[in-house]
Parts: structure tokens; sequence; C-alpha cells
């Protein structure tokens, strides 16, 4: 049964888990995680708080939820919030890390940038492009 249940994790990707989140933007950055479960008496959100702006680092555990379809997004994503607004909504489909910069879920949608297979320890490097867009990529850890 466990080996069942391994196999079934290796094939559709392992849990991932953000450990560390620099913030090399000249803005305040936060992370939010809303992973709301059918039933429950209270949502899970979970938040970085600020980040602050020029190298600023949070560290912890936040691990990235799974979304496979339109309603698994409304309850289960998280997003990289800037002064301006949000700038990326992130969530785990099978065995990627995948994002969207608009509030919904797209099948197949871009996998992050740097390590996008899903399962393992990472850290996410926010920073600017030189055309000012904020860009986001996970490393492992």
């Amino acid at each position: 049964m466990l080996a069942t249940l391994l196999a079934g994790a290796a094939i559709a990707g392992g849990v991932t888990n953000i450990k560390e989140i620099v913030n090399n933007t000249s803005m305040t950055v936060e992370v939010r995680k809303y992973d709301i479960k059918a039933g429950a008496a209270a949502s899970a959100f979970e938040t970085t708080r600020e980040i602050p702006a020029n190298g600023g680092i949070w560290s912890g555990d936040m691990w990235v939820p799974w979304a496979d379809n339109a309603n698994d997004f409304a309850e289960k994503h998280m997003e990289v919030k800037v002064y301006r607004g949000t700038a990326f909504w992130i969530w785990q489909s099978g065995e990627f890390l995948r994002f969207n910069d608009r509030a919904r879920f797209v099948a197949n949608a871009r996998r992050v940038s740097g390590e996008a297979r899903s399962g393992g320890e990472r850290r996410v490097v926010i920073s600017m492009n030189k055309d000012g867009k904020i860009v986001v990529e996970f490393q492992k850890l």
C-alpha cells in the first residue's frame, strides 16, 4: 500500500516546500498562500508578511498548493504581491509548478522560471528585469 502511494506521488509530483524567499526588488513584497478545504471550519491562509526591499529574506515553510482545474485554483493558489497589486499567481499541477499573471487557472500554464519540477525544497528569488517587470525564479535547495 505504501509503495503504491509513493509511486503515485512520484508520478503526480511531490510536495514543493518553499523554505526561503529573497526579495531583490526595490519594493516590499508579500507572498500569500490560500488552501481552502471543503467543509473545514477554517480555511488555511498563510502569509510571509512584508518582505523588505533590496535583499530582504523570509525563511519558513510554505507548501505550494495543488490546483488541477479552475475550481481548485479558486481555493488553492499562491499570490506574489507587490505594492501595486498581485504580480503572479502560482500553483502546482502534476509534475510542475505553474504561474499566471492573471487571477485565473490556465490548464498547462507556463512553468515557473528555474526549477519548475514539483517536489522538494525551494528558494524563491523575486527580482525586476531590465524592463521593470517583476520576475520570480525557483531554485532548488
